[in-house]
């Protein structure tokens, strides 16, 4: 199934691991998503690394908005073409 939000520019996706559910199937190209990965172990780094190669296979550049001191709270902004 493909997700089509239709003409938007700004996605907040904040869903808690069903980020790569829904991105890879994204029919909407927003100019910003934010995301937020909470990284406490190997299969939630997965997800996130997995999150920022379709961010950059799409187009998108990352800046984190947030993080931790440990490093397993990343908030990304992406932008699209930056």
């Amino acid at each position: 199934d493909r997700v089509d939000f239709g003409t938007i520019d700004y996605l907040i996706l904040t869903c808690g691991g069903a980020e790569n559910d829904i991105l890879p199937r994204l029919v909407s190209r927003p100019k910003v998503i934010i995301t937020k990965h909470m990284c406490h172990n190997a299969r939630q780094w997965e997800e996130f690394n997995r999150v920022c190669e379709w961010a950059v296979k799409h187009g998108y550049a990352g800046r984190r908005l947030t993080v931790n001191q440990h490093m397993t709270l990343n908030h990304i902004e992406w932008t699209l073409g930056a």
